[in-house]
Protein backbone atom coordinates (compact mmCIF):
# COMPACT_ATOMS: atom_id res chain seq x y z
CA UNK A 1 0.00 0.00 0.00
CA UNK A 2 3.04 2.21 0.36
CA UNK A 3 3.52 2.26 -3.61
CA UNK A 4 -0.06 3.52 -3.97
CA UNK A 5 0.30 6.21 -1.25
CA UNK A 6 3.48 7.27 -2.44
CA UNK A 7 2.13 7.09 -5.85
CA UNK A 8 -1.25 9.57 -4.42
CA UNK A 9 0.98 12.40 -2.93
CA UNK A 10 3.37 12.30 -6.23
CA UNK A 11 -0.14 12.73 -8.18
CA UNK A 12 -1.14 15.45 -5.45
CA UNK A 13 2.40 16.95 -5.94
CA UNK A 14 1.80 16.91 -9.99
CA UNK A 15 -1.37 18.59 -10.14
CA UNK A 16 -0.01 21.49 -7.61
CA UNK A 17 2.90 21.98 -10.18
CA UNK A 18 0.03 22.61 -12.88
CA UNK A 19 -1.59 24.61 -11.02
CA UNK A 20 0.62 27.42 -12.17
CA UNK A 21 -0.36 26.86 -15.80
CA UNK A 22 -4.14 26.73 -14.83
CA UNK A 23 -3.99 23.83 -17.07
CA UNK A 24 -3.33 20.33 -17.95
CA UNK A 25 -3.16 18.15 -21.31
CA UNK A 26 -4.96 14.71 -20.91
CA UNK A 27 -3.63 12.40 -23.57
CA UNK A 28 -4.49 8.55 -23.05
CA UNK A 29 -3.52 5.59 -24.80
CA UNK A 30 -6.40 3.99 -27.41
CA UNK A 31 -7.12 1.66 -25.45
CA UNK A 32 -10.53 0.67 -23.69
CA UNK A 33 -8.94 1.12 -19.77
CA UNK A 34 -7.21 4.34 -20.58
CA UNK A 35 -9.92 6.02 -22.44
CA UNK A 36 -12.19 5.36 -19.84
CA UNK A 37 -9.30 6.86 -17.35
CA UNK A 38 -9.59 10.23 -18.94
CA UNK A 39 -13.05 10.13 -18.97
CA UNK A 40 -12.94 10.25 -15.15
CA UNK A 41 -10.08 12.64 -15.04
CA UNK A 42 -12.44 14.94 -17.66
CA UNK A 43 -15.10 15.51 -14.89
CA UNK A 44 -12.58 15.43 -11.61
CA UNK A 45 -9.66 17.76 -12.44
CA UNK A 46 -12.03 20.91 -13.09
CA UNK A 47 -12.68 20.17 -9.49
CA UNK A 48 -8.94 21.22 -8.65
CA UNK A 49 -8.97 24.02 -10.48
CA UNK A 50 -7.40 23.65 -13.78
CA UNK A 51 -8.79 23.26 -17.61
CA UNK A 52 -8.60 20.04 -19.06
CA UNK A 53 -7.31 19.60 -22.46
CA UNK A 54 -7.88 16.18 -24.23
CA UNK A 55 -6.33 14.47 -26.95
CA UNK A 56 -4.60 11.52 -28.52
CA UNK A 57 -1.43 12.91 -29.89
CA UNK A 58 1.42 12.06 -27.49
CA UNK A 59 4.35 13.86 -30.03
CA UNK A 60 2.38 17.50 -29.46
CA UNK A 61 4.34 20.00 -27.82
CA UNK A 62 2.51 22.05 -25.34
CA UNK A 63 3.87 24.15 -23.04
CA UNK A 64 0.99 23.38 -20.03
CA UNK A 65 2.00 20.21 -18.00
CA UNK A 66 0.28 16.62 -19.64
CA UNK A 67 -0.64 13.56 -18.08
CA UNK A 68 -0.27 10.64 -20.75
CA UNK A 69 -2.10 7.41 -19.84
CA UNK A 70 -0.34 3.96 -20.35
CA UNK A 71 1.93 6.20 -22.79
CA UNK A 72 5.59 7.05 -22.33
CA UNK A 73 6.39 11.00 -22.41
CA UNK A 74 8.79 11.99 -24.64
CA UNK A 75 7.84 15.26 -23.75
CA UNK A 76 10.47 18.01 -22.75
CA UNK A 77 7.85 20.04 -20.14
CA UNK A 78 6.77 18.62 -16.99
CA UNK A 79 4.66 15.39 -17.42
CA UNK A 80 3.44 12.13 -15.43
CA UNK A 81 2.83 8.79 -17.31
CA UNK A 82 0.95 6.38 -15.62
CA UNK A 83 0.99 2.83 -16.91
CA UNK A 84 -0.28 -0.50 -16.90
CA UNK A 85 2.16 -3.04 -16.03
CA UNK A 86 5.15 -3.42 -13.97
CA UNK A 87 8.23 -0.80 -13.60
CA UNK A 88 10.10 1.31 -11.59
CA UNK A 89 8.53 4.36 -10.51
CA UNK A 90 10.44 7.97 -10.72
CA UNK A 91 8.01 10.16 -8.71
CA UNK A 92 10.28 12.96 -9.20
CA UNK A 93 12.04 15.35 -11.57
CA UNK A 94 10.42 16.72 -15.11
CA UNK A 95 9.24 13.57 -16.23
CA UNK A 96 7.55 11.46 -13.43
CA UNK A 97 6.39 7.91 -14.47
CA UNK A 98 4.78 5.38 -12.35
CA UNK A 99 2.99 1.91 -13.04
CA UNK A 100 0.14 0.32 -11.78
CA UNK A 101 -0.88 -3.26 -11.45
CA UNK A 102 -4.95 -2.72 -10.92
CA UNK A 103 -6.24 -1.15 -14.21
CA UNK A 104 -5.29 2.66 -14.46
CA UNK A 105 -9.42 3.71 -15.08
CA UNK A 106 -9.61 2.18 -11.03
CA UNK A 107 -6.38 3.82 -9.94
CA UNK A 108 -7.21 7.42 -11.48
CA UNK A 109 -10.34 6.71 -9.53
CA UNK A 110 -8.58 6.68 -6.31
CA UNK A 111 -6.37 9.57 -7.00
CA UNK A 112 -9.19 11.79 -7.73
CA UNK A 113 -11.18 10.40 -4.70
CA UNK A 114 -9.39 12.98 -2.47
CA UNK A 115 -10.62 16.03 -4.94
CA UNK A 116 -14.38 15.26 -6.69
CA UNK A 117 -17.07 13.30 -6.00
CA UNK A 118 -17.47 10.66 -7.78
CA UNK A 119 -20.66 9.09 -8.85
CA UNK A 120 -21.70 5.72 -10.42
CA UNK A 121 -20.53 6.53 -13.76
CA UNK A 122 -17.24 7.18 -12.95
CA UNK A 123 -17.23 4.01 -10.68
CA UNK A 124 -18.85 2.13 -14.05
CA UNK A 125 -16.16 3.70 -16.28
CA UNK A 126 -13.48 2.11 -13.64
CA UNK A 127 -14.81 -1.49 -13.47
CA UNK A 128 -14.79 -0.86 -17.38
CA UNK A 129 -10.72 -0.24 -17.27
CA UNK A 130 -10.49 -3.70 -14.79
CA UNK A 131 -12.54 -5.74 -17.43
CA UNK A 132 -10.55 -4.29 -20.24
CA UNK A 133 -7.14 -5.60 -18.33
CA UNK A 134 -9.00 -8.86 -17.44
CA UNK A 135 -9.31 -7.94 -13.53
CA UNK A 136 -12.34 -9.80 -13.33
CA UNK A 137 -11.55 -13.17 -14.58
CA UNK A 138 -10.88 -14.66 -10.92
CA UNK A 139 -14.11 -17.06 -9.66
CA UNK A 140 -14.60 -14.51 -6.89
CA UNK A 141 -15.38 -11.29 -9.50
CA UNK A 142 -13.56 -8.65 -9.15
CA UNK A 143 -10.24 -8.26 -6.72
CA UNK A 144 -8.30 -5.50 -5.47
CA UNK A 145 -9.02 -2.19 -6.04
CA UNK A 146 -11.59 -3.10 -8.77
CA UNK A 147 -13.41 -5.45 -6.13
CA UNK A 148 -13.25 -2.62 -3.80
CA UNK A 149 -15.32 -0.31 -6.25
CA UNK A 150 -17.64 -3.36 -7.05
CA UNK A 151 -18.20 -3.93 -3.43
CA UNK A 152 -18.99 -0.05 -2.77
CA UNK A 153 -21.37 -0.11 -5.79
CA UNK A 154 -23.13 -3.26 -4.44
CA UNK A 155 -23.50 -1.82 -1.09
CA UNK A 156 -25.37 1.35 -2.53
CA UNK A 157 -27.88 -0.77 -3.78
CA UNK A 158 -26.44 0.76 -7.27
CA UNK A 159 -25.00 -2.93 -9.08
CA UNK A 160 -26.16 -6.45 -8.71
CA UNK A 161 -23.90 -9.48 -9.16
CA UNK A 162 -25.13 -12.46 -10.65
CA UNK A 163 -23.32 -15.63 -12.19
CA UNK A 164 -23.78 -15.98 -16.11
CA UNK A 165 -22.35 -16.29 -20.03
CA UNK A 166 -20.55 -13.70 -19.89
CA UNK A 167 -21.69 -12.97 -23.71
CA UNK A 168 -22.49 -9.26 -24.91
CA UNK A 169 -26.81 -9.05 -24.83
CA UNK A 170 -26.89 -11.29 -21.55
CA UNK A 171 -30.86 -11.45 -21.01
CA UNK A 172 -31.39 -9.16 -23.69
CA UNK A 173 -31.04 -10.51 -27.04
CA UNK A 174 -31.71 -14.19 -28.36
CA UNK A 175 -28.86 -17.05 -27.90
CA UNK A 176 -27.76 -17.03 -31.34
CA UNK A 177 -27.30 -13.14 -30.95
CA UNK A 178 -25.24 -13.28 -27.88
CA UNK A 179 -23.01 -15.96 -29.39
CA UNK A 180 -22.41 -14.11 -32.82
CA UNK A 181 -21.84 -10.42 -31.57
CA UNK A 182 -19.91 -11.43 -28.47
CA UNK A 183 -15.81 -10.40 -29.84
CA UNK A 184 -14.58 -10.57 -26.22
CA UNK A 185 -13.98 -13.21 -25.49
CA UNK A 186 -13.79 -14.17 -29.51
CA UNK A 187 -15.22 -17.40 -29.97
CA UNK A 188 -13.37 -18.92 -33.09
CA UNK A 189 -16.31 -19.91 -35.58
CA UNK A 190 -19.14 -18.34 -33.93
CA UNK A 191 -18.17 -14.45 -33.37
CA UNK A 192 -19.24 -12.56 -35.94
CA UNK A 193 -21.29 -15.47 -37.56
CA UNK A 194 -24.94 -15.50 -36.59
CA UNK A 195 -25.65 -18.64 -39.42
CA UNK A 196 -22.95 -20.67 -37.46
CA UNK A 197 -24.27 -19.77 -33.86
CA UNK A 198 -27.63 -20.94 -34.85
CA UNK A 199 -26.17 -24.64 -36.36
CA UNK A 200 -24.35 -24.65 -33.08
CA UNK A 201 -27.43 -23.94 -31.05
CA UNK A 202 -28.96 -27.00 -32.56
CA UNK A 203 -26.66 -29.30 -32.52
CA UNK A 204 -26.42 -28.92 -29.24
CA UNK A 205 -30.11 -29.80 -28.47
CA UNK A 206 -31.91 -25.86 -28.38
CA UNK A 207 -35.26 -26.02 -29.85
CA UNK A 208 -35.65 -22.92 -32.28
CA UNK A 209 -32.39 -22.19 -31.93
CA UNK A 210 -33.08 -18.84 -34.01
CA UNK A 211 -35.53 -17.65 -31.11
CA UNK A 212 -34.04 -19.07 -27.97
CA UNK A 213 -32.83 -17.07 -25.13
CA UNK A 214 -31.68 -17.08 -21.61
CA UNK A 215 -34.74 -18.49 -20.36
CA UNK A 216 -34.70 -21.61 -22.53
CA UNK A 217 -31.19 -22.38 -20.71
CA UNK A 218 -33.26 -23.04 -17.22
CA UNK A 219 -32.53 -26.90 -17.92
CA UNK A 220 -29.60 -27.41 -15.68
CA UNK A 221 -28.53 -29.84 -18.07
CA UNK A 222 -29.00 -28.01 -21.22
CA UNK A 223 -26.79 -24.84 -19.56
CA UNK A 224 -23.92 -27.15 -18.57
CA UNK A 225 -23.97 -28.42 -21.67
CA UNK A 226 -23.85 -25.34 -23.96
CA UNK A 227 -20.84 -24.17 -21.91
CA UNK A 228 -18.94 -27.20 -22.15
CA UNK A 229 -19.75 -26.96 -25.94
CA UNK A 230 -19.29 -23.40 -25.68
CA UNK A 231 -15.40 -24.08 -24.10
CA UNK A 232 -14.71 -26.49 -26.79
CA UNK A 233 -15.65 -24.35 -29.46
CA UNK A 234 -13.78 -21.57 -27.67
CA UNK A 235 -10.33 -24.23 -27.27
CA UNK A 236 -10.53 -25.61 -30.74
CA UNK A 237 -9.05 -23.53 -33.27
CA UNK A 238 -7.42 -21.37 -29.96
CA UNK A 239 -3.49 -21.83 -29.83
CA UNK A 240 -3.63 -21.13 -26.38
CA UNK A 241 -5.65 -22.38 -23.35
CA UNK A 242 -9.09 -20.87 -22.91
CA UNK A 243 -10.24 -20.49 -19.53
CA UNK A 244 -14.05 -21.48 -18.46
CA UNK A 245 -14.16 -18.50 -16.03
CA UNK A 246 -13.71 -15.87 -20.02
CA UNK A 247 -17.47 -17.59 -20.67
CA UNK A 248 -19.27 -18.18 -17.17
CA UNK A 249 -18.40 -15.97 -14.01
CA UNK A 250 -19.61 -13.41 -12.53
CA UNK A 251 -21.42 -10.38 -13.96
CA UNK A 252 -22.18 -7.07 -12.89
CA UNK A 253 -25.14 -5.38 -13.58
CA UNK A 254 -25.45 -1.59 -12.92
CA UNK A 255 -28.97 -0.32 -12.15
CA UNK A 256 -29.33 2.94 -15.47
CA UNK A 257 -33.43 4.48 -15.33
CA UNK A 258 -34.84 0.96 -14.43
CA UNK A 259 -32.91 -1.07 -16.58
CA UNK A 260 -29.59 -3.24 -15.67
CA UNK A 261 -26.90 -2.68 -18.06
CA UNK A 262 -23.95 -5.47 -17.36
CA UNK A 263 -20.77 -3.98 -17.00
CA UNK A 264 -19.26 -6.08 -19.45
CA UNK A 265 -21.80 -5.08 -22.47
CA UNK A 266 -20.96 -1.87 -21.22
CA UNK A 267 -16.98 -2.36 -21.91
CA UNK A 268 -17.74 -4.26 -25.44
CA UNK A 269 -19.99 -1.04 -26.25
CA UNK A 270 -16.41 0.68 -25.53
CA UNK A 271 -14.51 -1.78 -27.74
CA UNK A 272 -17.68 -1.25 -30.73
CA UNK A 273 -17.06 2.67 -30.44
CA UNK A 274 -12.85 2.82 -30.80
CA UNK A 275 -13.47 0.59 -33.60
CA UNK A 276 -14.94 3.46 -34.89
CA UNK A 277 -12.66 6.05 -34.82
CA UNK A 278 -13.26 9.85 -35.40
CA UNK A 279 -15.58 11.70 -33.29
CA UNK A 280 -17.28 8.68 -32.00
CA UNK A 281 -13.54 8.19 -30.06
CA UNK A 282 -13.24 11.08 -29.08
CA UNK A 283 -16.83 11.86 -27.70
CA UNK A 284 -15.96 8.70 -25.49
CA UNK A 285 -13.42 10.79 -23.45
CA UNK A 286 -16.17 13.30 -22.45
CA UNK A 287 -18.87 10.34 -21.40
CA UNK A 288 -19.14 10.81 -17.67
CA UNK A 289 -19.79 14.99 -18.11
CA UNK A 290 -23.69 14.29 -18.91
CA UNK A 291 -26.03 11.48 -18.07
CA UNK A 292 -27.00 10.97 -21.45
CA UNK A 293 -23.21 9.76 -22.12
CA UNK A 294 -23.42 6.20 -20.67
CA UNK A 295 -26.97 5.72 -22.72
CA UNK A 296 -26.00 7.13 -26.06
CA UNK A 297 -22.83 5.24 -26.01
CA UNK A 298 -24.95 2.00 -25.58
CA UNK A 299 -27.71 2.89 -28.37
CA UNK A 300 -24.43 2.92 -30.53
CA UNK A 301 -23.53 -0.32 -29.47
CA UNK A 302 -27.25 -1.52 -30.54
CA UNK A 303 -27.21 -0.08 -33.66
CA UNK A 304 -23.84 -1.83 -34.69
CA UNK A 305 -22.97 -4.16 -32.82
CA UNK A 306 -24.64 -7.11 -35.46
CA UNK A 307 -22.51 -5.30 -38.41
CA UNK A 308 -18.99 -4.57 -36.42
CA UNK A 309 -19.20 -8.17 -35.39
CA UNK A 310 -19.63 -9.58 -39.34
CA UNK A 311 -16.50 -7.55 -40.13
CA UNK A 312 -14.06 -8.25 -37.27
CA UNK A 313 -15.52 -12.08 -38.19
CA UNK A 314 -13.85 -11.34 -41.52
CA UNK A 315 -11.31 -9.48 -40.87
CA UNK A 316 -9.75 -11.78 -38.44
CA UNK A 317 -10.16 -15.20 -40.99
CA UNK A 318 -8.13 -12.37 -43.12
CA UNK A 319 -5.08 -11.75 -40.87
CA UNK A 320 -4.70 -15.32 -39.80
CA UNK A 321 -4.42 -16.62 -43.57
CA UNK A 322 -2.11 -13.24 -44.16
CA UNK A 323 -4.65 -11.57 -46.23
CA UNK A 324 -5.14 -7.95 -46.22
CA UNK A 325 -7.62 -6.32 -43.65
CA UNK A 326 -9.59 -3.93 -45.29
CA UNK A 327 -11.41 -1.26 -43.25
CA UNK A 328 -15.36 -0.60 -43.81
CA UNK A 329 -17.24 0.43 -40.44
CA UNK A 330 -13.93 -0.43 -38.82
CA UNK A 331 -11.30 1.89 -39.08
CA UNK A 332 -9.19 1.34 -36.16
CA UNK A 333 -7.22 -2.02 -35.78
CA UNK A 334 -7.40 -2.41 -31.72
CA UNK A 335 -10.51 -4.79 -31.58
CA UNK A 336 -8.58 -6.84 -34.46
CA UNK A 337 -5.50 -6.98 -31.67
CA UNK A 338 -7.79 -7.94 -28.84
CA UNK A 339 -9.72 -11.08 -30.69
CA UNK A 340 -6.37 -12.44 -32.16
CA UNK A 341 -4.70 -12.24 -28.61
CA UNK A 342 -7.61 -13.58 -27.24
CA UNK A 343 -7.12 -17.16 -29.72
CA UNK A 344 -3.27 -16.87 -29.07
CA UNK A 345 -3.02 -15.87 -33.02
CA UNK A 346 -1.48 -12.46 -32.25
CA UNK A 347 1.70 -12.74 -34.35
CA UNK A 348 4.91 -10.43 -34.31
CA UNK A 349 3.54 -8.49 -37.46
CA UNK A 350 1.11 -5.43 -37.09
CA UNK A 351 -2.34 -5.69 -37.66
CA UNK A 352 -2.62 -3.76 -40.69
CA UNK A 353 -5.51 -2.38 -42.10
CA UNK A 354 -6.06 -1.45 -45.72
CA UNK A 355 -8.53 1.37 -46.22
CA UNK A 356 -9.05 0.98 -50.41
CA UNK A 357 -10.40 4.16 -50.79
CA UNK A 358 -7.44 6.14 -49.84
CA UNK A 359 -5.45 3.67 -50.95
CA UNK A 360 -3.24 3.57 -47.56
CA UNK A 361 -2.19 1.20 -45.23
CA UNK A 362 -1.93 1.86 -41.54
CA UNK A 363 -1.77 0.38 -37.95
CA UNK A 364 -1.62 2.19 -34.29
CA UNK A 365 1.06 3.58 -32.40
CA UNK A 366 0.28 0.89 -29.68
CA UNK A 367 1.09 -2.29 -32.85
CA UNK A 368 4.13 0.07 -33.36
CA UNK A 369 5.45 -0.30 -29.93
CA UNK A 370 4.18 -4.31 -29.70
CA UNK A 371 5.98 -4.90 -32.70
CA UNK A 372 8.76 -2.73 -32.96
CA UNK A 373 7.72 -1.69 -36.34
CA UNK A 374 9.75 2.11 -37.07
CA UNK A 375 7.29 5.53 -36.15
CA UNK A 376 8.17 8.44 -38.50
CA UNK A 377 5.19 10.14 -37.92
CA UNK A 378 2.23 9.59 -35.70
CA UNK A 379 -1.62 11.33 -36.32
CA UNK A 380 -3.83 13.06 -34.04
CA UNK A 381 -5.46 9.17 -33.50
CA UNK A 382 -2.45 7.53 -32.68
CA UNK A 383 -2.59 6.02 -36.35
CA UNK A 384 0.80 5.61 -38.18
CA UNK A 385 1.65 5.01 -42.29
CA UNK A 386 2.29 1.45 -43.07
CA UNK A 387 4.77 1.84 -46.68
Amino acid sequence: MSRFNDLQGAFKEFLELCSKWSRVVVIPAVNVDSIAAASILTKCLPRSGLDVVMNFSPRSEYREPTLFLDLRSEAKRLSFSIIYGSGINVLHGQRMTAYTNSSIASTILYLAKGFCELSYVEKACALVGGVDRGKDLGKEGFRGIEGDIAAELIEEGVVIEEVGLRLWGWKKRSLAEMLSNTLTPFIPQLSGLSTSAVKFLKDIGVTEPEEATVGDLEREDLFKKLAKELIGKATELSRKKRDAVEFIGKLYGVQVNNEVIYIHEIYGAYVVAISLGGNVLNNLLYLTENSWGLQSLLLLFKRLISRVASEVGRGYSNYVNSLPISTGLVKRPEIYVKVLSDSGLLEERPVILYDSAMNRKYTSLMEAIRTGLTVSEVDSEQLIEVK
